[in-house]
């Protein structure tokens, strides 16, 4: 997980899981997972109240910061390798 999105060649290519989190006024936290195979992102958004499957899921946290949300997801990661 790369908490801040960066362009480079070979960043996106070497990553396992991107994520991207979309913050809104009412204090939602939306979250796109999408995994190359290695980790189950479907079983992480599970964890998260969220859905979707091991290569593509998502996630909406209500009443978290997305800072908070950003550490817990890094957190999570290796949990569902």
């Amino acid at each position: 997980v790369v908490p801040f999105l960066k362009v480079d060649k070979g960043l996106a290519e070497e990553a396992d899981v991107a994520v991207l989190a979309k913050s809104f006024k009412d204090g939602r936290v939306k979250l796109s997972l999408r995994s190359r195979g290695a980790t189950d992102v479907g079983a992480l958004a599970r964890a998260l109240g969220g859905g979707g499957h091991r290569l593509a899921a998502g996630a909406t946290l209500v009443g978290e910061k997305p800072e908070e949300v950003n550490a817990k997801v890094v957190s999570m990661v290796g949990d569902h390798r």
